[in-house]
């Protein structure tokens, strides 16, 4: 699993723990939600696309690329 996915699955489960803790309206928990939003935010500018299809090809031709190298 790629970093940013440890990450976000990390993140998450601090945030469901904080929330059964101490309630879904209490600052912790929100802190950690705004900080979940930012990695999610992240993780999809990082796996968007365009359709052209030439930059379409691209796109899958880097990522497998990056999967197999581990980025």
């Amino acid at each position: 699993m790629p970093a940013l996915q440890m990450a976000i699955s990390k993140k998450r489960k601090e945030m469901i723990e904080l929330g059964e803790m101490y309630g879904l309206t209490d600052k912790r928990t929100i802190n950690c939600s705004q900080q979940l939003d930012t990695l999610l935010n992240i993780d999809k500018s990082r796996t968007q696309y365009f359709f052209d299809e030439g930059s379409f090809k691209k796109y899958i031709l880097t990522k497998k690329k990056e999967e197999h190298i581990g980025a």
